[in-house]
């Protein structure tokens, strides 16, 4: 046996076990092997108001633990203040069940099994509930309670905490509260991903469908029209895209964001907006989509370059030397630049126009990067003017890998593509095999989604080319460590929530980071390349979460007539933040808010799907 029910200590009260108060029954199921349903039922021999408790404690010391979406391994790395470790002065984090990807999910493993544990969401008694892991000296209890507590602090924005919440369920004599959740007892094939197999029974219980609220084709017009319309400006002699609206002061209007506005890629996404609109020009012969994109194309190119072979990535500084900027010249930014660069000039070329300004932007930077390495060894996370590393910090530097690579598909040079793999590797081994990739987020410092997806699509694009197994099975390890940021069911909000009024669901949503416990629309990028891992493995699941992601992300796009906190949204703009849980919630008091950051990037990464589905032919999304 690997694992036991600590059936006694079932209540609690005042932090103190209760014995006797309730009789406690459970009804075990094995549903498949290693794979158990429970049902327990609790009835109170007197009145009461206490807490419930389902505690299942593995027999093996854990080389490994997750909370999915939450704390991975301790959150060890990084300077942000978010939970680390399972306690806090002593006494174990305990975090609400809509915090969690899979609801209140715990997992914990050595190099030969993996114990998950998280409950049904088909019954609200069952659902709304929390999570804990309390290490001892022999191995890890998991823990579920009823109901919704987080604990000994909430963790209520970046590095931001509030007073605990500690809500209980109220009892009368006699009265009974019945709860459903599920163990899974999985042996370790790859170290650190032993989980993998828990969540694939998880999304099984969990999937469902996703009604289509708006047709990719239509989103696209939509949002060209708005790029040429309201993101596009001319400053002097430069032409821009805005990185995104905010409230004014009075908060009865949107104006465009007064600091840090326009960026290349990250959050401003220049560069890809450009290449969508010279697709519309190819597409539909729009003529101002083609030049407003050159104009935008021409800025960068000309007024960027840095004589190291890097680039700026941000304007605003180039527009005024006295403007501040928030970030350095970034890997990120620099991976998108490049990749995105030599796209439009790829494209451009394909309809006779030849922009050289454009590919030696980009490929000065990849012969950069193909001649240095930061002294860690990495690609970095910032490098200065000058072209010297000045954080080494984080897997963030696999964004180059998107431009390196494409600059071997145009120019077949070797060096680029050894390059590729040699990088793809160290970042693989050092990080993602860690389950650790960091520091993606510019404004997080932390474990976090985003630095995994050029892993995830670069290891595809290696498999593709080179038909080695190695390189799908990385990309089927970053495609399981990106769906632990995924939603695998809807959460319960109030019937005058924004979620609820909006029709917003968790299901397909992707949280962003240790640091930052909020839903965003990133799974609109991720999509395309989960339906290219289908394609790959013939595994349908593949396909169903790429559609999962896709659709949520089109949740709550504005079609031109959508009022949000009482101030209309232009069509195709969507918020960038869906406050879940205890976190970033601020109107109405408890979960399930809008926020009013109409940024460009959720825009941006669903108009390079569509174009990167229809170039190859996989037109999946709806």
């Amino acid at each position: 046996m690997t694992w036991k029910i600590n059936a006694q200590n079932a209540v609690m009260k005042n932090g103190v076990f209760l014995d006797g108060d309730f009789t406690v029954t459970d009804h075990q199921e094995e549903i498949s092997p290693g794979f158990y349903k429970i049902n327990r039922k609790y009835t109170a021999k007197r009145e009461c108001c206490v807490v419930l408790v389902f505690e299942c404690e593995t027999l093996f010391k854990p080389t490994f633990y997750m909370i999915p979406g939450l704390n991975y391994n301790g959150n060890r790395w990084g300077k942000g203040k978010e939970p680390k470790g399972l306690t806090h002065n002593g006494t174990p984090w305990v975090f609400a069940y809509n915090r969690t990807t899979i609801p209140a999910a715990t997992f914990s493993e050595n190099d030969e099994l993996s114990l998950g544990l998280f409950v049904d969401d088909k019954e609200a008694d069952s659902l709304v509930s929390a999570c804990s892991m309390i290490e001892t000296e022999t191995g890890m209890i998991h823990r579920i309670m009823w109901p919704d507590r987080e604990e000994p602090l909430t963790y209520s924005g970046r590095d931001t905490y509030k007073e605990a919440t500690q809500p209980e369920i109220s009892f009368k004599s006699g009265e009974t509260f019945e709860v459903t959740l599920y163990i899974s007892v999985c042996k370790v094939e790859k170290k650190n991903f032993g989980w993998t197999k828990t969540l694939d029974k998880a999304w099984q219980i969990f999937k469902r469908d996703i009604p289509d609220v708006m047709e990719a084709e239509r989103f696209r017009k939509l949002r060209i029209d708005y790029i040429k319309k309201a993101l596009y400006v001319q400053k002097g002699d430069y032409s821009l895209f805005e990185m995104g609206y905010v409230l004014n002061e009075d908060k009865s209007a949107f104006i465009p964001r007064p600091v840090t506005c326009y960026e290349l890629g990250w959050c401003g996404q220049n560069a890809s907006q450009a290449l969508a609109l010279i697709h519309d020009y190819i597409n539909n012969k729009n003529e101002d989509s083609l030049q407003i994109a050159l104009a935008v194309l021409d800025t960068w190119a000309t007024h960027a370059t840095l004589d190291c072979g890097l680039f700026r990535v941000y304007f605003d500084d180039i527009i005024d030397p006295n403007i501040p900027i928030e970030y350095a010249i970034d890997t990120c930014n620099l991976g998108w630049g490049t990749w995105m660069m030599l796209e439009a000039y790829q494209s451009l070329q394909s309809i006779g126009i030849d922009k050289p300004a454009y590919y030696q932007m980009a490929i000065k930077a990849c012969d950069f990067f193909v001649k240095n390495r930061a002294d860690n060894g990495s690609f970095g996370k910032t490098w200065s003017a000058d072209g010297i590393s000045e954080d080494t910090g984080g897997t963030i530097g696999c964004f180059i890998l998107l431009g390196l690579f494409k600059a071997y598909e145009l120019t077949q040079k070797p060096e680029y593509l050894d390059a590729v793999k040699e990088m793809f590797r160290y970042y693989v081994e050092r990080d993602l095999n860690q389950m650790e990739c960091t520091a993606g987020a510019l404004d997080t410092q932390c474990v976090d989604k985003e630095t995994c997806w050029p892993l995830f699509k670069i290891g595809i694009d290696l498999y593709e080319l080179t038909k080695e197994k190695q390189y799908l099975d990385d990309a089927i390890n970053a495609g399981y460590y990106l769906l632990s940021f995924m939603f695998h069911y809807d959460a319960l909000y109030e019937p005058d929530s924004d979620f609820t009024v909006y029709g917003y669901r968790t299901y397909g949503g992707t949280t962003v980071s240790a640091q930052h416990h909020h839903i965003d629309p990133w799974g609109s990028l991720l999509a395309y390349d989960f339906y290219r891992l289908y394609k790959c493995t013939g595994n349908e699941d593949w396909k169903l979460r790429a559609i999962a992601l896709w659709k949520n992300a089109m949740l709550c796009v504005s079609d031109g007539e959508m009022v949000v906190h009482g101030i209309k949204r232009e069509a195709s703009t969507q918020n960038e933040a869906f406050a879940n849980c205890r976190f970033q919630f601020d109107t109405k008091g408890y979960p399930g808010e809008l926020n009013n950051w109409l940024v460009a990037w959720p825009g941006a990464f669903k108009l390079l799907s569509i174009l990167r589905a229809e170039k190859d032919g996989l037109m999946f999304l709806t």
